[in-house]
């Protein structure tokens, strides 16, 4: 009866599949973070372009106005100040999701070790069982052939001529 394959490191690798699975729902959440922040940013450098568009449409319209001046330009500097915020949003979650990628490649090789120690003992527990069934047949085929000797000289000589001997 052939033996049962039973790789003992099993469990390790059940675990290091699920922290796997795990980082990259991380990796997923921190990419969709820089997306949003990047449509953020984008948003923010289209309100400064139509504020500046509006600023300069109303100057050249000649209706200047002071105080509308000065709120276009505190509304300007607060859009300036955004963007440099988002900016700086931006580059963290860049920076961070690098690193949950780092990690996601090094959980990525550690499963990748393990399924290879597996492939590795799982060939040589099939290449164990084709020596054992290959013995087993040689077995066969060794009594097929002592019995076949047998019977051969049992024709040629006589039941009891060779048993004499």
């Amino acid at each position: 009866m052939a033996k049962r394959f039973r790789f003992t490191l099993d469990p390790l690798l059940r675990v290091r599949r699920l922290r796997a699975d795990a980082q990259r729902r991380v990796v997923a959440r921190h990419v969709q973070a820089v997306e949003r922040s990047r449509a953020h940013l984008g948003q923010l450098q289209n309100d400064a372009a139509a504020a500046i568009e509006d600023a300069r449409r109303r100057h050249l319209a000649a209706r200047f106005d002071a105080q509308t001046a000065m709120q276009d330009q505190h509304y300007r500097a607060l859009l300036r100040r955004q963007i440099a915020e988002e900016r700086v949003r931006l580059a963290d979650a860049q920076r961070t999701l690098r690193q949950q990628q780092t990690q996601l490649a090094e959980c990525r090789k550690d499963v990748k070790i393990v399924e290879k120690l597996r492939q590795r003992r799982w060939g040589n527990h099939v290449a164990e069982m084709n020596r054992a069934q290959q013995a087993e047949l040689d077995d066969i085929a060794g009594g097929r052939a002592a019995a076949a000797a047998n019977d051969f000289v049992t024709q040629v000589t006589g039941p009891e001529e060779w048993v004499q001997r």
